[in-house]
C-alpha cells in the first residue's frame, strides 16, 4: 500500500497543486517529479504516479495549470501554440524546480536522489528542468520537444533517457539534433524508439496507447531510475 494525498507547494510566490504518492514506511525513499502532458494532471498521470510509489519512489505530479495568472488552460490546439514560448518555459522551469525543492524537504525523501520524468509537453519540460537544476540526478523524457536553444543541454548534469515512437512526426525530426548536441557536450543520453508507436504511446486513456511499447518503456525507465537513484543496476522485469 502507498499513501495518497493532494498537496500544495510554494512556487515563486504562488501556490501550486500536486498529486503526491509515497510508499508505506519511514523511508527515506528516492523521489520522482512526474510532469503531465498537454491534457493536464489527469487519471493517466495519477496512475503513473501511483505505479512509481508502488515501486518504492515518492512521486509528485505537479499541476502546471494551477498557477494563478501563469500557465493557463486552453483547448489542445491553442496549447500547442502557446507552449512553444520562452516565457512559458521559464515559468514551467521555476515551478518544477519548486516541486523538486518541496520533495527534497519531505521527511520520507532521500534529498540527494531526485529524478524527473515527463510526457509530451512534460517531456520537453523534463529536459528543460534538467538543464536548469543540478539537483536532478536522472531525467526521462517521453517524446518531448528539444530545448529551444539546443546548446542548453551543455548545462545538464545528469544522465537522460529519451523515448519516442518512430511514427511520431511531432518529435522524431528533433531526435538526431538532441543526440548530436548531447554528444558534442559530453552528456549521457540513451534513446529508445518503438517502430509501431506514435506520440503519446504511454497514455492508456487515448487511442495512441501501445501496450507493448508502454510496458517495455516502463521496464527500462524503472531500471534507469533504480540505477541512478538507488544504486541498483538491475532493471525491473515485472
Amino acid at each position: 500500500m502507498s499513501k495518497e494525498s493532494n498537496v500544495t507547494f510554494a512556487a515563486d510566490g504562488a501556490r501550486l497543486e500536486g498529486y503526491l504518492r509515497q510508499p508505506e514506511g519511514p523511508g527515506p525513499f528516492p523521489a520522482i517529479v512526474v510532469i503531465h502532458e498537454l491534457f493536464g494532471l489527469n487519471d493517466n498521470i495519477r496512475r503513473i504516479t501511483d505505479r512509481f510509489a508502488a515501486e518504492g519512489f515518492v512521486a509528485l505530479a505537479p499541476n502546471l495549470f494551477s498557477r494563478p495568472g501563469g500557465i493557463p488552460r486552453f483547448c489542445v490546439t491553442q496549447m500547442v501554440k502557446a507552449f512553444i514560448t520562452a516565457s512559458v518555459d521559464q515559468v514551467a522551469v521555476r515551478d518544477l524546480t519548486a516541486a523538486v525543492t518541496y520533495l527534497k524537504g519531505l521527511d520520507a525523501v532521500h534529498a540527494d536522489r531526485t529524478g524527473v520524468v515527463g510526457f509530451c509537453l512534460g517531456g520537453g519540460f523534463a529536459l528543460l528542468v534538467a538543464c536548469a537544476s543540478d539537483e536532478i540526478k536522472a531525467g526521462v523524457s517521453f517524446y518531448g520537444r528539444n530545448p529551444g536553444r539546443i546548446d542548453a543541454v551543455a548545462d545538464i548534469q545528469c544522465p537522460i533517457l529519451y523515448f519516442y515512437g518512430k511514427n511520431d512526426r511531432l518529435v522524431r525530426g528533433g531526435v538526431p539534433k538532441l543526440e548530436q548536441a548531447m554528444r558534442d557536450h559530453g552528456k549521457s543520453l540513451t534513446v529508445r524508439s518503438y517502430p509501431n508507436a506514435s506520440h503519446s504511446f504511454m497514455n492508456d486513456g487515448r487511442g495512441s496507447y501501445r501496450p507493448e511499447a508502454a510496458d517495455d518503456a516502463w521496464r527500462h525507465m524503472l531500471g534507469f531510475f533504480r540505477e541512478h537513484l538507488t544504486g541498483s543496476s538491475h532493471a525491473d522485469e515485472r
